[in-house]
């Protein structure tokens, strides 16, 4: 049986714990054997009240049961009066490197023409800044969708999206020919179990 290529969108308000229930579902597929290439925002502190201060793009991957991991800066907040320079774009109250973002396009590049290719892609975070600036992780959504379109490719795709971006997402999502669904983030176990299902297990 031949099962459906899936996009599985993991969704929630901002610090609902979407990256940590990214991480969670990833170490879940790695523990299982599965062969997977991930691209998580996790921040790098927090003020008392909660708010991040800055964030980092981590790198996942997986083959033989491990799980490896490699963080570069992603984030920081803009200084009062800054104005970002070249390679930096701003966003809201924070300010990107633009170098992390072509980055997670080179490491899914790299993870989809290898030899031992992934069947799980990831990506975290994907907003307004993809969906609506066409930024950011925008290159690298469009190479996962296609790569998880092909038949070669990967068999599931398992995307972080602000809830104000969740149709957006799924459209793009149904265009590239996958069948998507959408899971808030206290769903995490039952978006796990659905990525099981779609990887075959």
């Amino acid at each position: 049986m031949i099962l459906p290529r899936s996009c599985l969108i993991l969704t929630g308000p901002i610090g609902s714990g979407k990256t940590s229930a990214m991480r969670s579902i990833f170490e879940g597929l790695a523990a299982d054997g599965r062969r997977l290439s991930a691209v998580l925002q996790p921040d790098e502190g927090r003020r008392p009240d909660g708010a991040a201060i800055a964030f980092a793009m981590e790198y996942l991957r997986a083959a033989g049961g491990r799980l490896a991991a490699e963080r570069a800066s992603l984030a920081r907040e803009l200084e009062p009066g800054e104005l970002p320079t070249a390679g930096y774009l701003a966003l809201g109250r924070f300010v990107f490197d633009r170098s992390a973002f072509a980055r997670a396009e080179e490491f899914l590049r790299e993870a989809v023409t290898a030899k031992n290719r992934v069947e799980c892609l990831g990506l975290d975070e994907i907003g307004r800044l993809e969906l609506q600036r066409g930024e950011g992780l925008m290159p690298s959504l469009e190479l996962a969708l296609a790569w998880a379109a092909d038949q070669a490719g990967a068999r599931v795709l398992v995307c972080s999206v602000r809830e104000d971006c969740v149709v957006e997402a799924r459209r793009l999502a149904q265009v590239a020919g996958l069948m998507a669904e959408a899971f808030e983030v206290s769903r995490a176990e039952e978006a796990l179990s659905a990525a099981r299902r779609a990887l075959g297990r």
